[in-house]
């Protein structure tokens, strides 16, 4: 907060998220880890999106490459569909 504060940087709190990552079958209680950011309290998200990377509290990348694959699938249908109204 304050480090944003003297690069005059405002902050949208609607769009913050927080993940919390752990490792293996470890329990957190989210409780004690809530963010509080001037009058409002952030979110404690499973996942997010970061510059088009899908991240996750388990910092892996299925759920990013399962949403890559989706987006691809649909990318090649659309391109199978219209190769019959192009040239040669």
């Amino acid at each position: 907060m304050y480090w944003s504060m003297t690069k005059r940087l405002a902050i949208n709190y609607e769009k913050t998220h927080q993940i919390l990552s752990k490792a293996g079958n470890k329990k957190i209680d989210e409780q004690i880890y809530h963010l509080i950011m001037g009058t409002s309290v952030s979110n404690i998200n499973n996942k997010t999106k970061f510059l088009g990377l899908t991240l996750d509290s388990n910092i892996d990348f299925r759920l990013h490459l399962k949403s890559l694959a989706k987006k691809l699938n649909l990318d090649l249908l659309m391109m199978r569909t219209i190769r019959w109204f192009l040239d040669d």
